[in-house]
């Protein structure tokens, strides 16, 4: 599956608002296989509030997809078992990841980046959203310090 920056964006935002020092997020598997899962287990499918928008947007399968590649890129702490991916918090290369892209107004243009220098990793990501900020930090004006 082809990576979708948008989906690990809101993904790591989706995981820094409904974890906490005591408190994990899941995902649960919304497809026939977790239905299957959970009606094997005899545990009923309950989807989680927060995900429901984010299945609408990207799908079952391509979020879960995105929830694990956060995991195994170091995103993120998660237990992926069964139906459900258990996620205790963001990494701190997570946070630091997030913080660069979280900027609504500057995503576009982090997208737009990545899309010029046509490298889709993680990484390039990074790197072109800390050049944005590095360009919108260059524009400002300081004045007389």
């Amino acid at each position: 599956m082809r990576l979708n920056h948008d989906c690990i964006r809101e993904v790591l935002m989706c995981i820094e608002e409904h974890t906490g020092i005591r408190t994990s997020c899941v995902f649960m598997d919304a497809g026939p296989e977790g239905s299957a899962i959970a009606e094997a287990l005899g545990t009923p499918l309950e989807i989680p509030e927060y995900q429901i928008p984010l299945i609408e947007k990207f799908g079952n399968d391509q979020l879960l997809y995105h929830v694990q590649y956060c995991i195994e890129a170091k995103l993120a702490k998660g237990n992926p078992t069964g139906d459900r991916i258990l996620i205790a918090d963001l990494t701190p290369a997570g946070h630091e990841l997030l913080a660069k892209i979280r900027d609504p107004e500057r995503w576009p243009k982090v997208k737009k980046g990545v899309a010029a220098v046509r490298d889709y990793s993680i990484a390039a990501l990074g790197s072109v959203a800390e050049g944005v900020t590095s360009a919108a930090i260059s524009a400002l004006s300081f004045g007389q310090m």
